[in-house]
């Protein structure tokens, strides 16, 4: 089959942020909802997530997985409003971690579960009975590979079912190709001396068998490493992968100047429009050796002829931003990252996902420049969350175009997430203050604390300076008391939430 191999390569400039809790440029919108809870769990290293959103259908599905104590996955399907969660069928087996999962619909819906069980990549399915909201498993756990040494699987399946997974084995790049219920072909190799791979797949509307698939992975040599990309259609890749040439480089870290690349992600959209650009974005950690971690993303075009473009990209100095995630969501590109203001290891002070909407190729010019909005994600600002995964691509219009963000909370003990559109100003909007009284203050025992409105929900939680929540209760009254006499003396930061807006204050207690 003839290939695809025309590539337009732009940067975009993601974000800037200059000093601790600020950002250099553009608005920031802290959260308003709460998070919603898909399970309890301790340990968590990854999440995953999918959408299947079809307007009039039988189904608006988002599901989402974790690894952790418990691996297993969730499901929110807005249309019937059933919400539910279940155990990885392979921890009967071994040790699950690292999950990938995605959705697809055929009049039923399905979900095809990658994950690594004992150094091996292994995969499940399972269909969904919306009559009585359960899932049952109707494939696997079964080994993609038994060749150990695996680490880093992903899958992504298109429209019509096709579906790609892609792991890293003994520092090499391995792939295979198959459909929503597995029946994988045998696996074959991609590229040597090279990690961390992520695939996404592009189906073509205007030719129904055709369907093109692209790779992303760091590539190392000697001092360097490459972000790297390589892609083919899908029977190219469903038949063993003949002799292409090598992958497209886009970045270089020197490594003897302890430079690095984190994980790369890559996502595309539909391809609805035939006259429509066919493209794929990717997004990368980039660590300078000097403090600095960038956000990058990379846009791969296949309309533009043999033209490559990198432009610079924001330093983000002095901050920790890492793990970022893409997906498209309409005609715009949605990235989400953690930003940590406390450095490497979760510790101390703030740690929040973060969200970023893009506008995409607009097929006559790059026109990737960015909004000039940040939103936080995760409610609980002053707490430690992280590891967020993003989906949107399969969701409509009549929708409202939904995203879904999976992340952990605070203290690694439960997977949250959240569901807004990308454009929704209850999302993105800074919610106001509510008027309420705190005194006396200095204390030493009581806090009185009187809300001058009325509210239907409210909710009181305090925080030390290293931002470890203290106290966390529902409000019933407008005026009551907070005892606060078992704490130590020092600073602490109170919070009232009440009809989606709050009021935060410091308070001392002395001894």
């Amino acid at each position: 089959m003839k290939k695809i191999i025309y590539i337009c390569l732009t940067a975009i400039v993601l974000l800037a942020m200059n000093n601790k809790n600020s950002y250099s440029q553009g608005f920031v919108y802290p959260a308003i909802y709460n998070d919603l809870v898909a399970a309890n769990v301790d340990g968590v290293e990854n999440t995953g997530n999918d959408v299947r959103e079809f307007s009039g259908n039988t189904y608006d599905m988002r599901i989402m997985t974790w690894d952790g104590d418990a691996p297993g996955f969730a499901w929110d399907d807005a249309f019937t409003g059933n919400t539910g969660n279940l155990d990885i069928e392979g921890v009967q087996q071994g040790t699950v971690t690292d999950p990938d999962i995605v959705l697809y619909d055929d009049g039923d819906m399905h979900t095809l579960i990658v994950y690594l069980l004992d150094d091996n990549v292994y995969y499940e399915t399972w269909d969904y009975n919306a009559a009585d909201n359960t899932w049952n498993l109707s494939g696997g756990p079964d080994p993609i590979t038994n060749d150990g040494n695996c680490t880093c699987p992903n899958v992504d399946v298109d429209e019509i079912g096709n579906t790609v997974v892609v792991w890293e084995e003994s520092d090499a790049i391995f792939a295979t190709a198959g459909d929503i219920q597995g029946n994988f072909q045998p696996e074959f190799n991609i590229n040597d001396e090279a990690h961390t791979p992520d695939v996404a797949l592009n189906y073509a509307f205007a030719n129904p068998s055709y369907t093109w698939v692209n790779f992303t992975f760091i590539h190392e040599d000697g001092n360097y490493e490459y972000l790297s990309w390589i892609g083919a259609d899908y029977l190219t890749v469903y038949n063993g992968w003949p002799a292409l040439g090598g992958p497209a480089t886009f970045y270089t870290a020197d490594l003897s100047d302890n430079a690095y690349f984190g994980r790369p992600r890559i996502a595309g959209p539909i391809y609805v429009d035939p006259g429509s650009p066919a493209e794929h974005e990717i997004v990368v950690e980039y660590y300078d050796g000097s403090g600095n971690h960038y956000i990058q993303g990379h846009n791969l075009n296949y309309v533009c002829p043999f033209i490559i473009n990198i432009s610079p990209f924001v330093d983000l100095t002095g901050e920790v931003n890492q793990d970022p995630a893409v997906t498209y969501c309409g005609d715009h590109i949605i990235v989400t990252w953690t930003y940590d203001d406390s450095g490497p290891g979760y510790t101390t002070g703030n740690v929040d996902v973060i969200s970023r909407q893009l506008i995409t190729y607009d097929g006559t010019a790059p026109n990737y420049f960015p909004f000039d909005t940040f939103s936080v994600v995760n409610i609980y600002t002053n707490d430690i969350q992280g590891i967020s995964s993003v989906a949107g691509r399969f969701s409509t219009t009549a929708w409202g175009e939904n995203k879904l963000i999976t992340f952990f909370n605070e203290d690694i003990s439960e997977v949250n997430y959240k569901i807004r559109p990308f454009a929704s100003t209850q999302f993105r909007q800074k919610p106001p203050e509510i008027n309420a009284d705190v005194y006396p203050n200095p204390t030493s025992d009581i806090v009185n604390i009187k809300i001058d409105s009325e509210f239907e929900t409210a909710s009181l939680e305090l925080y030390n300076l290293q931002g470890q929540r203290l106290i966390q209760k529902g409000i019933t009254e407008q005026k009551f008391e907070l005892d606060v006499s078992e704490l130590n003396a020092g600073i602490y930061k109170l919070r009232i939430i009440a009809n989606n807006s709050y009021k935060t204050k410091n308070i001392s207690i002395i001894r």
